[in-house]
């Protein structure tokens, strides 16, 4: 027990004895009376807990045989104490609160089937005896039986309507089963008994917090810590909530407080992560998972994010070390970050699972039907939800999609939960969409109301687990039809999404029991793209990007995390092969660039011939495509945004297709230019293809004609095109839900020219 004064033991004790947990009240007075034989309040307490079960019937054994069986309690002699009391219940059969007593000690001894069996005995014996019903919801909350559980408290209550404890815990089970209005109510109807319970106001903040009520959640927290100021899992789900506000430097705050209060709490240091990794903070982000990890060796979320920041910054040496816990991660620990886990494997199946463990921990409300009843409009009303719609690859992708939509046909709501922001492709996208719609600051509920009242046909997810997600928002059904869409490349896992957005080498029929949405296929690249994005035509030369005039240029311009040792292993092969050769990568950090140029000279290849590319102005971004030679992919995680760039800007790409949605996305764009000849489905074929097009300038050149030829009428580029193919799919789902069908794949074809 944490070293108390005899007011706050006292007071705990208390708390204990109305919850009904007589084992921990009773070795509470216990140590009391050790230290002050007498004190009187601990011997009246003591005594309390006696004549509470002595009460219940008048069939009880002796005072004294109560009051040895409850010592026995606060000295923990469970076994002792069970063989005492069912020699007691040979000579008082009718004695239900010796079942009572022998039930919470089986409990204790976490022997829950003989627990249930005990308080079942006791109920037997005396139909109203509330602490033994209240007893029995606890076994029923443990061994996972949560509706019985409910319904052994409401039984409690019934009999003794004023247990607070008893309302607490209905709160808890409604909140497991995701009833969270529910359960808000039940904590509410338990702080009107207990007001000045900072343990209830603590568990209203998470059921308020997880309903998306972030300002009410921060003030139940807030209330929580005034009456007890030393209470770390509040400061640290303060902090969270303060976080889901953008007010990160509070949240901060909080995180600190809670390890002020209690410094080997590894949770704070995971949050304390999340928010340096999203500052940009690398080092920081590093440190503070690696400290909960050394905190919680178990702590599923910290090893995924300390191995995603291990590939952020290129330190293979280390996530060697650790690369023998993912397949596990997520699968059989606890939920992670899956958006983190698509560079680390590429397996479809433990994926999926990542994704249903996510939700079923994220998103603990219940998923409610869309029961309001609407007519048709004269143009189907879309709503695309967003945290992207700003300067940001997303955008850059989808803002011909925006641009192009049939408004006299579609009409078009753009949701966007990202700070305000003056870019140009933010003020393109509302002049291009005819509602645009800031809900950053709004909470979930009126966001849920807004989508309802304006009778949103099709809502669209296009953020998915990733950082930013308010995915939550779709538990609530924005619209009768909601679809996962290019923001998180991969299944959501959940049965609020009804369609994810595909195409037949995305998703091929051997991995399609690893979506649980229906599949809308398009018939060429699910990917869009705007066919007006301008390449910059400044005169530029080699030498201006640190290249060499006179080399072999092979590029990758995707985000160092993606890279893996298995492909830089080739590309420095294929360095030292081709003479003359440079690998031109971005510069993502400062310490990923370090450990490249190690890696590399671990390899027997010069560092110098290693050439980072800065952040520049996006036209000028596409125009440097222009002088390498080939774009090579990576394997678990392929190019998505920088493979359409390169293949933009006329430069091949080659890939490796891999299993999962973000490994096969490379496939989807060649096949969709008529470069399937670039897919690879082997390491060994991917380096042989690489070498072959290295050792052949004819065949590179021709490919590259290839692309300047075919782009104008490619599929991949014809954003009308695209447009209308889309277009035709919403529209099939949108019928299919008319006729009072349920969702069903779709495979979306063009009409005959």
């Amino acid at each position: 027990m944490p070293k108390l004064n005899v007011t706050q033991a006292m007071t705990k004790a208390l708390s204990y004895e109305k919850k009904g947990d007589i084992a921990q009240a009773a070795a509470i007075y216990q140590i009391v009376l050790e230290n002050f034989p007498n004190n009187s309040r601990a011997q009246l307490g003591l005594k309390g807990l006696s004549r509470r079960f002595t009460d219940t019937t008048a069939h009880s054994p002796p005072q004294t045989a109560i009051d040895d069986l409850i010592l026995l309690f606060s000295q923990k002699k469970f076994k002792i104490l069970i063989e005492t009391a069912q020699s007691l219940v040979a000579v008082f059969p009718q004695a239900a609160l010796l079942w009572n007593l022998i039930g919470a000690a089986h409990r204790e001894l976490t022997d829950l089937k003989a627990a249930r069996l005990a308080y079942g005995r006791a109920i037997a014996l005396v139909p109203d005896y509330a602490d033994a019903h209240y007893n029995l919801g606890i076994v029923y909350k443990d061994i996972g039986d949560l509706a019985a559980a409910e319904a052994s408290y409401q039984r409690a209550l019934q009999f003794a309507p004023n247990n607070g404890f008893a309302h607490q815990n209905i709160g808890v089970v409604l909140e497991l089963q995701g009833k969270l209005p529910a359960a808000i109510a039940a904590y509410k109807s338990a702080l009107d008994l207990l007001p000045n319970n900072s343990s209830i106001y603590f568990n209203l903040g998470n059921s308020l917090k997880s309903n998306g009520m972030v300002d009410a959640a921060i003030d139940a927290y807030s209330r929580a810590l005034v009456l007890t100021p030393d209470y770390p899992e509040a400061e640290n789900n303060l902090g969270m909530a303060f976080k889901l506000q953008g007010k990160f430097s509070q949240a901060v705050a909080a995180y600190q407080r809670a390890l002020e209060i209690k410094p080997n709490y590894a949770d704070p240091y995971v949050n304390l992560g999340h928010i340096f990794q999203d500052s940009g903070k690398i080092d920081l982000a590093y440190e503070a998972y690696k400290q909960a990890l050394i905190l919680d060796p178990s702590n599923s979320e910290a090893e995924c994010q300390m191995l995603h920041q291990l590939r952020n910054i290129c330190n293979w040496d280390e996530f060697e070390v650790r690369t023998a816990s993912c397949p596990q991660l997520g699968v059989t620990t606890e939920r992670v970050a899956t958006m983190h886990m698509f560079a680390a494997e590429d397996c479809p199946e433990r994926q999926l699972i990542r994704a249903q463990k996510w939700a079923s921990g994220e998103y603990r409300r219940q998923a409610l039907p869309f029961t309001k009843a609407f007519a048709p409009h004269k143009r189907l009303r879309i709503g695309y939800f967003s945290a992207d719609f700003q300067d940001h690859p997303l955008l850059k992708l989808t803002s011909g999609l925006f641009r192009e939509h049939d408004q006299q046909k579609f009409e078009i709501f753009a949701y966007s939960y990202s700070p305000e922001s003056s870019d140009l492709l933010r003020h393109q996208l509302k002049k291009d969409v005819e509602h645009f719609v800031d809900i950053y600051a709004l909470p979930d509920q009126t966001v849920v109301e807004h989508a309802r009242d304006t009778e949103l046909d099709i809502a669209i997810d296009m953020t998915g687990y990733t950082g930013n997600t308010r995915s939550h928002l779709f538990q609530s059904r924005l619209a009768p039809i909601q679809m996962n869409y290019l923001g998180y490349p991969g299944s959501m896992g959940v049965d609020f999404i009804d369609y994810i957005i595909g195409d037949k080498h995305l998703v091929p029929a051997e991995q399609r029991a690893f979506y649980t949405e229906k599949l809308m296929y398009l018939p060429h690249s699910y990917l869009p793209n705007d066919d007006q994005l301008q390449i910059a035509k400044t005169p530029m030369t080699r030498t201006d990007y640190g290249l060499p005039e006179e080399a072999f240029v092979l590029c990758c311009f995707n985000n160092n995390y993606k890279i893996t040792p298995a492909e830089f292993d080739i590309w420095m092969r294929i360095l030292s092969k081709i003479e003359g050769s440079v690998l031109w990568l971005l510069e993502g950090n400062s310490w990923s660039k370090r450990n490249l140029c190690y890696e590399a000279e671990q390899r027997g290849i010069d560092p110098a011939r290693l050439v980072f590319a800065g952040r520049i102005a996006h036209d000028e971004h596409l125009a440097r495509y222009r002088f390498a030679d080939i774009f090579v992919d990576n394997f678990n995680y392929n190019a998505h945004t920088t493979g359409s760039e390169a293949l933009w800007a006329g430069l091949p790409v080659v890939t490796k297709q891999g299993q999962q949605f973000s490994a096969r996305v490379g496939a989807s764009l060649l096949h969709a230019m008529g470069l399937s000849a670039l897919i690879t489905s082997t390491e060994a074929e991917y380096e042989a293809l690489i070498l072959a097009l290295a050792r052949d300038p004819a065949r590179l050149k021709a490919l590259r004609q290839h692309i300047a030829v075919s782009r104008p009428t490619s599929p991949l580029f014809d954003t009308k095109r695209y447009t209308r193919n889309f277009e035709r799919g919403l529209q099939l789902a949108y019928d299919l839900h008319q006729q009072g069908k349920p969702p069903q794949d779709l495979w979306i074809t063009e009409p005959a020219p």
